[in-house]
């Protein structure tokens, strides 16, 4: 409460964040909460078929996946922008980029450790549980300092599942 509360699911036909557990125990990462911006009218039954591009927003350190819905407001913004005809529908996605609680992990695995790099690329839990443009052509990746770095990191080796990199002040010497 002392950051603030996320956003409440929309009702009405509005904007919803949906919170999805995701992990990866093989890869050495804990469950931990994504947090996801459905746009206005994902769930009317006239848009059954429709299919979302998806923006994956990383969060910087210390930090976490809620930042981009408390800090940077994401439902209103889109909300805004989506009511102001300056983007279509997606869907937001923010995930925890840390592997594990107070862990700057720069979204690279870790000898030993937390596989970040690998986990953050696997975009399955998103496209298996909504209805994402599942390929490159629907996917842009972006983040904030430490994000930032990972998003121009991870963007730049995988662009067989990203074709936007959104990256703002990313870190000059990661690590």
């Amino acid at each position: 409460a002392l950051l603030g509360d996320l956003p409440s699911p929309g009702r009405d036909g509005g904007s919803q964040v949906a919170k999805l557990m995701t992990g990866a125990p093989g890869l050495n990462i804990p469950p931990s909460p994504a947090y996801v911006y459905l746009p206005p009218g994902y769930d009317d039954a006239g848009n059954a078929a429709r299919r979302y591009p998806v923006v994956y927003l990383l969060h910087g350190y210390p930090g976490g996946p809620s930042d981009w819905f408390r800090g940077a407001q994401v439902q209103q913004v889109m909300d805004a922008m989506l009511r102001d005809r300056l983007v279509q529908p997606m869907i937001v996605v923010a995930p925890d980029a840390s592997g594990g609680c107070l862990h700057d992990s720069e979204m690279l695995n870790q000898v030993g450790g937390p596989q970040v790099a690998t986990y953050l690329t696997v975009v399955g839990a998103v496209d298996g549980r909504y209805r994402t443009v599942p390929d490159r052509a629907g996917r842009a990746i972006g983040g904030m300092s430490s994000g930032g770095y990972g998003a121009l990191n991870l963007g730049l080796r995988h662009q067989d599942r990203y074709s936007v990199i959104l990256s703002e002040m990313p870190t000059a010497t990661p690590g």
